[in-house]
């Protein structure tokens, strides 16, 4: 959810806490995207044993099987330390941090607070 030009996260908390017409109101008025970044299931299957490469070329393939567009959106992804710096310097927008996944499993989280 983006509120003058950066991530308005406090919108999307308070949007979560409304119900019935409140909730279709606050709905219209702050639009919100799902930003995917991984895959967990697909078609029934879980996936969480799969390597991260595999299950990100699995929901790629997903977006673009179902021509995927807003309020979807696919997570950047990159392997590039460069590209991740650029990405960290990104805090006037509202990016807090990036997630690091192992590309054979496992993933840890970098928070720019620490």
């Amino acid at each position: 959810m983006w509120e003058a030009g950066q991530l308005a996260f406090e919108r999307l908390q308070h949007r979560m806490k409304r119900r019935g017409i409140s909730a279709e109101r606050a709905a219209g008025e702050w639009p919100a995207h799902l930003v995917a970044f991984d895959l967990l299931r697909l078609n029934g299957t879980d996936t969480t044993s799969w390597p991260y490469r595999r299950r990100r070329h699995a929901l790629e393939a997903v977006f673009s099987a179902r021509q995927l567009t807003a309020p979807w959106a696919l997570c950047p992804s990159t392997t590039s330390q460069t590209v991740v710096d650029e990405w960290l310097t990104w805090t006037t927008v509202g990016v807090e941090g990036v997630v690091f996944k192992r590309l054979s499993l496992f993933f840890m989280v970098r928070d720019l607070h620490h």
